[in-house]
């Protein structure tokens, strides 16, 4: 083709909610003359699989956390989630990837992990919930849930805490979300 090179990077709708359509955009659509005149193994090694962890981690794994907790907070956490989100404060400096308000007026508030080659620890936690007690909604930080969502799995010392139900701490693995039809 020639002409004005056409740039797929500004057709991606900003905010696009469903992620086939957002790794569609800015994976498949971007490289479709490379996929059409090279071999697709070799753009997936060279263009694709470097960026795919960023790409997960950027927000898809959150989404996919998100959807998983609507899923399943009842049948697997015993919990009733009335609504959920991301949190964000007004200045920018504490994000919360997720936060749901529960039936019995508490809140459930998680992060979610995308690491493959480490577990997630008890710092992971301690950071999570120093960020909800600098919430500035009272009604936000008593007695909350806290739920953890990680690729590479949990220390024993995190596993040990979620095992006590006075801890409020739910650990959601990888294999907890692929497993269907439970």
């Amino acid at each position: 083709m020639y002409g004005p090179r056409y740039s797929f990077q500004r057709a991606i709708p900003r905010g696009v909610a469903d992620p086939f359509m957002t790794f569609w955009y800015r994976f498949v659509a971007s490289l479709a003359s490379s996929l059409q005149f090279s071999d697709p193994t070799s753009v997936y090694a060279a263009q694709v699989a470097p960026r795919l962890s960023e790409y997960m981690g950027w927000s898809v794994f959150e989404e996919i956390c998100g959807q998983w907790l609507q899923r399943n907070a009842q049948q697997r956490l015993g919990l009733n989630v009335r609504q959920m989100a991301r949190y964000w404060s007004r200045d920018g400096r504490t994000e919360i990837d997720l936060m749901a308000g529960l039936d019995d007026g508490t809140f459930l508030f998680g992060e979610c992990k995308w690491r493959t080659e480490s577990v997630t620890r008890l710092n992971d936690l301690s950071v999570l919930q120093a960020k909800v007690a600098s919430l500035p909604e009272a009604r936000w930080r008593k007695q909350p849930r806290y739920i953890l969502f990680a690729l590479g799995g949990f220390t024993p010392e995190l596993q040990q805490l979620a095992a006590d139900p006075a801890e409020r701490l739910h650990l959601v693995a990888e294999t907890d979300m692929l497993t269907f039809g439970r």
